[in-house]
């Protein structure tokens, strides 16, 4: 029943697509149905919706906000000589279109519902329709539905999307499987997503799509202009796209925010195992130094030991592994990895293209969440479905097993279900395990209260314990601070307190002391002394 269900919707494309479509917005917006709308919880969630609403406002970057810089500084985000998010600027994007309809997650929402769209069309280069529409649900949901993915704001999904793309017009042109003008086009505009997501995961993932258009449209000669146009105009978009972004946020094309974010404030933290961690300058901030040190075991150790860096591939292949492919559906993954002795087939490309992850992994330093390589989730996916299609095959051949093709299916289904199932069972949202979301997003909630009751703007004083979580930070602000109802300041001790009364007379001032662990310890209402004339 079931799978003539899905062949049967499969024979209808258009309806098809518009139904994976909604399902991926629909199930992405299950847990927020749940549990409400994601919290941030962590610094780059808080960087990210800065780039969003950056963007939201027609803008790349942002003028300095008003006072001295030092009083916003944060992580992730330069504040002078430009106010701007380290990111680059895909994952934003997606946040911007969600703040125009209303809440930055609706973004991420809408891309899931193109990502299971763009699943399906790459699946219908190496399955049937109605395999295809299974995987492409399964994929989906499994991989970033009932994840992190699209319940915070930490991304995954563009990435994703962008791979599913490069990689299914790369399958179709190779196999030569529909339009080939279309699936140069698709893989060039998954090319130019990934160019302006993850450039660094976007590039070595695009080196096996590229080289397989490339020798595909080199091979069959005819219209080799018009396919050569079509995957590298929307691909060459992409990275110009990004090279602009870089001059608009750092001065040069050639030098990425994030890595002069890193090389400014996080010296000591080096990205590939070849690079020299540098001392710390003059004067650094205590909590960037704390921060630093989280990462003394493998980005900041130097010399970088033999069995340090072994211990870290290691550790960080397997968490890799264990998302990609999830032990209960290991069998078909087993299956699909038996295709490769078809030359030509989608299993061997699939499984070449996973063969790159050795690439970061041994070259760079810290690679250990899954969004670093979602890109990936396509030729993985391609193996699930050929598993799948094997073991109903071997049924099929076997006459005597007419279910088996029913039990690949099942088999290949308990991955959403049990995705689902985990993601809704919980009494509480994930972010929650993070003491400080409520105490933060609480607080901010009554400081907003009480400057509609006042009329007075309120200014927040963040003073942090000495050991305090580098994790847990307080101080982020829109990109236009002077606009908001509360401003949140980092405390630099009580000498410099005086000098807010003449960047920001009439605000109602607090101090908020905050505990180790990053939750409120208390909050006090001060007087600032009268601005000077």
């Amino acid at each position: 029943m079931l799978r003539a269900a899905i062949s049967l919707l499969a024979r209808r494309p258009a309806l098809a697509v518009l139904i994976l479509f909604f399902a991926g917005v629909a199930f992405s917006a299950l847990p927020s149905l749940v549990y409400g709308p994601p919290l941030p919880a962590l610094h780059d969630e808080y960087g990210y919706l800065f780039l969003g609403e950056t963007f939201a406002q027609g803008r790349l970057t942002n003028p300095p906000p008003p006072g001295p810089p030092e009083f916003y500084a944060t992580f992730h985000e330069f504040i002078t000589p430009r106010y701007e998010a380290k990111f680059p600027p895909g994952n934003g994007v997606a946040l911007a279109l969600g703040d125009w309809l209303g809440s930055p997650i609706i973004g991420i929402w809408l891309v899931n519902g193109l990502w299971a769209v763009a699943l399906y069309w790459m699946l219908r280069a190496a399955a049937p329709p109605g395999w295809a529409l299974a995987g492409a649900v399964a994929g989906m949901v499994g991989y970033g539905a009932m994840t992190y993915w699209s319940y915070s704001y930490w991304g995954g999904s563009v990435l994703a999307l962008g791979g599913a793309l490069a990689f299914g017009g790369a399958l179709r042109l190779w196999r030569r499987r529909g339009h080939p003008l279309r699936a140069a086009a698709g893989a060039g505009v998954g090319c130019g997503i990934m160019a302006l997501t993850r450039p660094l995961d976007g590039f070595i993932f695009a080196l096996l799509p590229a080289a397989l258009i490339l020798g595909r449209i080199f091979r069959d000669r005819p219209a080799i202009g018009k396919k050569l146009a079509a995957f590298l105009i929307p691909a060459l978009l992409g990275v110009g796209l990004m090279l602009g972004y870089n001059q608009a946020t750092t001065g040069s094309p050639l030098a990425f925010a994030h890595r002069r974010y890193d090389e400014t404030y996080l010296p000591r933290v080096a990205l590939f195992v070849w690079q020299k961690p540098a001392p710390d300058p003059p004067g650094q901030p205590a909590w960037l130094a704390r921060y630093e040190d989280v990462f003394a075991t493998n980005m900041s150790a130097d010399p970088l030991s033999a069995r340090q860096y072994w211990a870290n591939v290691e550790k960080f292949a397997v968490e890799q592994f264990k998302f990609l492919f999830p032990y209960w559906i290991w069998p078909l993954a087993a299956l699909g990895v038996l295709g490769v002795f078809a030359r030509g087939g989608p299993a061997r490309l699939a499984l070449l293209s996973l063969l790159f992850i050795a690439i970061p992994l041994l070259t760079v330093r810290f690679y250990a969440f899954p969004h670093y390589i979602a890109a990936w989730t396509a030729p993985a996916l391609v193996l699930f479905i050929q598993g799948a299609r094997r073991l109903a095959a071997w049924g099929h051949r076997r006459n005597g097993l007419p279910a088996a093709g029913s039990i690949a299916l099942l088999a290949l289904a308990l991955w959403p279900m049990a995705a689902t199932g985990f993601a809704l069972s919980q009494s509480y949202p994930a972010w929650s395990s993070f003491p400080w979301v409520y105490d933060r997003e609480k607080l901010r909630e009554d400081l907003a209260d009480r400057a509609q009751a006042t009329g007075h703007k309120q200014l927040a004083l963040v003073v942090y314990a000495a050991d305090h979580d580098p994790h847990a930070e307080w101080v982020f602000n829109s990109p236009d601070p002077a606009a908001q109802d509360v401003l949140w300041l980092r405390a630099l001790g009580a000498a410099r307190v005086p000098e807010l009364a003449r960047w920001f007379p009439g605000y109602d001032e607090w101090l908020v002391y905050v505990k180790a662990n990053g939750q409120l310890d208390r909050s006090e209402l001060i007087k600032l002394p009268p601005a000077e004339k």
